[in-house]
């Protein structure tokens, strides 16, 4: 990673001050003076940096053609998508770059490949912009390799370029400040291959995290010119592009943690120039480095822009989970031994919430076990070298915030800003500042002019010795209170020990390393010693994680069935609402160009969001609807529905309730003479179907239930039999109760739907099953759950009430949906009545507010395929007779569409994409308005007759992102044309 203002590894700067020697007893350094950098030492230090990182990766390059980079297996848990019948995911824990990014990053290729700019995403959620949600990372240079690479191969070479751009910068950076070659390598060895960034390997995290060391890099260039006197032009140049790249590498929280330290680290240092050179001198200096950030944040501004205006209407702000989250200090003991609870990529694991959150979120922050020892071994000088005791207060006051010492970390959720970042995004800062002191440990000793390191050689045994013992202390108590949680079927017994015998032995070698640097009198002796700790840092962190991002069979990889591709090719572009249970997971749909509401972008747009919620009843972090309305797949443009089994939840009154994940459910056996009795109340009109779930034992296959059905004022309205061996034989649902209900063992069990006659009233009902014979264990079997909330419920068996209610359903809709076909226990079917997502409608009706919106859409009266619900548009509704027509879809883009439409009569072009700004439209040529309709979608007013209509996501963020990224690029430019000349 270069630019065009920055200085090469390897170039000479003509104004470089000879490093002097650090004598042992010096009290205070003057100026932090620069080690030149040669052209041999700067490609030496590149090509170290590279052969660490191929080192890292050697398995997924050895195996590339056949293997992939990636978690991709988790998709096997997936029915649709089963390749291999009980195939253990390589990494369960890492899901977001299998399931968002790289789906992302496939989708935006194959469109840049098409010639299209790939602003929005159309197929999760009724669409939602892609470039503006920062995570997906268009611009990143870290993603480039994926535009020009086959996909696989572009899997490896970003993960190297994130590795060896961390390690290189750091390096750098570390030698700016004065440290010698090798002493600089441990700290950049130590931050580049830390937790953070090889655990996130497979995210953006790392490559935001760059500005850190490059930032800082050409910080301290621009503060040392300063010093001298000498131009700042140039390092301020590639300051900006530091800050520019990292701003579009595709994280905001990692960029702005690494903002921060430099902002930091400047202010720090600030005070240096104004000692050497006076206050103006600082001054320019600062804001030679203000005017570098800002310039870099312009240049980012085709990303920056978006995403602020996508913040403005996204739900992340209001639904997020408070992000001020403190380490718990029990967890300690892995900063030591990451592994001591477990790892989800080896089989040793506990429990996936042991440690909490999760191993991610508490191993981010693992310096390794020689670097901690190294850094609290260098505090010891704080007194002589101003660097050591910047790095140690930072270090405190990020310990004082991660651990909510004395409620710090709780206050600093008042801060404005630094409240919305997690805490566990700021780790960065914990690692950085930790290389930091241990490099500066080791250069110290390495550049030490007196033989009289033996006090300093047993300090770094008495730390390491001490910190291991506190974590063998720490993990023997917390193992303690797990207590039960520790089974055998972990594989503790030969995992654990193994780990803690690893840590031990290199943590050893690296402590001896380090005493022999200190004590040592020969400085190539030292040398060796030094590098040597550089491979143990590099051992402890980025080796012992190698296998953490897996390397899977290429076929795992957006892997294709039969059964999946029957499914896109009978759905097509069209929506399709999975309720309950989703064939694959939300953004990974994007890799398919499979149209589903469900989300699991982080940002979402607010207005969908809160639609989905409340007319799909979704739940979870992928927004999976759990049962829908017939206006909501109207307003939604949803004519197909995938439902679990045979009673998909559409217009029923307890479908949010009995798919819910956990319910639990206990048996009820229908002896000889035993009724079960459920009284519900129906709230209107028009019940067109029952569900019962019914099992038996095998002997009793041939038994029949008795249904009777009975209104309160009516008497008996229906009557029927269940035969319950019939249903099970002819069932396409092969699925038995869900693993929460209790049943007895051997018994099978299915839904049994029934079609009730028209025109049955609203009112008070009872439900009465009973079986004319049978004993126990010879018997028909139902189920109760004391968790459904049943309007007017009155459960009895025998006669006696239960506080429980029947496992059982009721809907208004079933008759409308017609079953296509099964995919395994997922049931496809289609509305009879549905439209599509464009269709033209007579009548409008106008109402206040969003809310008011949502509220008329729950109402049955309301009919959405028949009138248009306009939000906060004056003028009064409009009613019309002629009734909803489909669309002809021209030309079908994910960022432009065309469409045909005609009526006899003016009306209403429902457009059922999410609402959001940016969407242009033009109705025969002519720019047409697009308003608020239906809670979250958009509508546009078409007059008689037939009309061309032209949509296009074309939003002025991004306009104005490119015209003020192009002109700071071409500033940038001009400047280090004039800097070089």
């Amino acid at each position: 990673m270069s630019t065009p203002a920055a200085s090469a590894p390897g170039e000479n700067e003509p104004a470089a001050i000879e490093p002097a020697a650090i004598e042992p007893n010096a009290r205070e350094f003057r100026a932090i003076e620069p080690s030149p950098v040669t052209r041999r030492e700067g490609w030496l230090a590149a090509l170290a940096f590279a052969l660490l990182a191929l080192a890292l990766l050697a398995e997924p390059i050895a195996k590339l053609g056949t293997h992939a980079y990636s978690t991709g297996d988790l998709a096997n848990l997936f029915a649709l998508l089963d390749q291999q019948e009980k195939h253990v995911p390589a990494n369960r824990l890492v899901s977001d770059p299998a399931f968002q990014m790289q789906p992302w990053t496939r989708f935006i290729a194959e469109e840049l490949h098409a010639g299209r700019l790939p602003l929005w995403n159309p197929y999760s959620g009724c669409g939602e912009p892609l470039v503006a949600n920062y995570q997906s990372a268009l611009f990143s240079p870290f993603q480039w390799p994926f535009y020009v690479l086959p996909f696989e191969v572009g899997l490896v070479a970003s993960a190297f370029l994130k590795l060896f751009a961390l390690g290189l910068f750091t390096w750098l950076f570390l030698r700016r400040i004065g440290l010698a070659a090798l002493s600089a390598g441990v700290g950049a060895v130590a931050f580049a291959f830390s937790g953070h960034n090889v655990l996130l390997l497979g995210y953006p995290h790392p490559g935001a995290l760059v500005v850190l060391p490059a930032g800082l890099w050409c910080a301290e260039r621009v503060l040392q010119a300063s010093e001298r006197g000498a131009r700042v032009l140039r390092p301020a140049v590639a300051l900006a592009f530091a800050v520019g790249i990292g701003a579009l590498s595709g994280h905001p929280e990692p960029f702005f943690f690494g903002v921060a330290a430099i902002a930091l680290w400047c202010a720090w240092r600030a005070n240096h120039v104004r000692r050497a050179r006076s206050w103006r001198a600082a001054l320019l200096a600062l804001g030679a480095i203000a005017l570098a950030g800002v310039a870099g944040v312009a240049l980012a501004a085709p990303q920056i822009l978006p995403f602020l205006e996508y913040l403005q209407h996204a739900s992340a702000l209001t639904s997020r989970v408070h992000n001020q989250q403190p380490f718990e200090w029990r967890y300690l003991p892995l900063w030591m031994f990451p592994m001591l609870f477990g790892n989800p990529a080896s089989p040793y694991l506990i429990d996936v919430r042991i440690p909490s959150p999760n191993y991610e979120g508490a191993n981010m922050s693992y310096a390794g076990a020689l670097v901690l020892v190294a850094a609290l071994a260098a505090c010891a000088g704080w007194r002589r070298d101003p660097r050591v005791r910047f790095a140690a207060v930072l270090a405190v006051l990020w310990f004082l915030y991660a651990y909510d010492v004395a409620g710090i970390g709780r206050a600093a959720a008042h801060v404005p800003l630094l409240g919305r970042m997690p805490i566990n995004r700021s780790q960065p800062l914990w690692l950085f500042v930790v290389a930091l002191l241990a490099a500066l440990g080791a250069d110290r000793e390495l550049r030490r002019a007196a033989p009289d390191g033996r006090g300093r050689a047993l300090l770094a045994v008495g730390i390491g010795a001490a910190l291991w013992l506190a974590a063998l202390a720490g993990a023997e108590r917390e193992f303690a209170a797990i207590g039960e949680r520790v089974r055998p079927a972990t594989q503790m017994s030969a995992v654990l020990p193994a780990h803690v015998r690893e840590i031990t032995l290199s943590l050893a070698a690296g402590v001896a390393a380090l005493a022999v640097l200190a004590w040592a009198s020969s400085r190539a002796v030292r040398g060796a010693a030094c590098a040597f700790a550089a491979l143990v840092v590099f051992h402890q962190t980025g080796w012992i994680h190698r296998d953490y991002n897996p390397t899977i069979e290429q076929r795992f990889l957006f892997p294709r069935t039969a059964l999946f591709d029957e499914l896109k090719a009978t759905v097509g572009d069209e929506n399709l609402a999975a309720l309950g249970e989703a064939p694959l997971a939300a953004e990974l749909n994007v890799a398919y160009r499979l149209a589903l509401l469900c989300n699991y972008d982080a940002m979402g747009v607010a207005s969908f969001d809160k639609f989905l919620h409340q007319s799909f009843a979704a739940f979870g972090s992928n927004k999976d609807p759990r049962s829908a309305t017939t206006n909501a797949l109207a307003a939604s443009g949803t004519r197909w529905i995938l439902a679990r089994g045979s009673w998909p939840a559409v217009d029923s009154a307890l479908g949010d309730q009995i798919f819910k994940t956990g319910l639990r459910a206990q048996p009820v056996s229908l002896e000889a003479g035993v009724e079960v009795v459920q009284q519900f109340d129906v709230a209107r009109d028009g019940m067109r179907a029952l569900l019962v779930w019914a099992g038996a034992f095998p002997g009793a296959r041939d038994r029949v239930i008795a249904l009777r059905l009975e209104h309160a004022e009516r008497g008996l309205v229906f009557s029927t039999e269940l035969a319950i061996g019939e249903r099970l034989a002819k069932s396409r649902d092969p699925e038995e109760l869900p693993a929460s209900f209790e049943y007895p063992a051997g018994v099978a069990a299915c839904a049994h739907p029934v079609e009730l006659p028209e025109g049955l009233p609203r009112g008070r009902y009872r439900l009465r099953l009973s079986c004319a014979d049978g004993a126990p264990q010879q018997c028909p079997v139902l189920w109760k759950a004391a968790e459904l909330k049943v309007s007017g419920s009155a459960f009895a068996v025998r006669g006696a009430l239960d506080p429980a209610a029947l496992y059982f359903d009721w809907s208004f809709a079933l008759p409308r949906l017609q079953f296509v076909r099964a995919f395994k226990h997922l049931w496809l079917y289609r509305d009879r009545e549905g439209l599509g997502r464009y269709f033209t409608v007579g009548a409008s009706e106008v109402v206040a507010s969003q809310n008011d919106a949502l509220r008329r859409l729950l109402d049955p009266s309301f009919d959405a395929r028949r009138t248009v619900l306009l939000e906060g548009v004056g003028g009064a509704s409009t009613a019309s007779g002629e009734p909803a027509q489909a669309v002809r879809i021209v030309e079908e883009l994910p960022a432009r569409v065309s469409l045909e439409a005609e009526r006899a009569s003016d009306g209403w072009l429902v457009i059922c994409r999410a609402r959001y700004p940016g969407w242009r439209a033009r109705v025969d040529g002519a720019p047409a308005e697009l308003l608020p309709a239906n809670g979250a979608f958009s509508a546009l007013r078409l007059a008689a007759g037939k009309h061309r209509v032209e949509l296009e996501y074309a939003p002025s963020s991004w306009t104005a992102g490119c015209a003020i990224g192009a002109a700071a690029l071409v500033a940038l430019l001009v400047a280090a044309w004039r800097a070089r000349s």
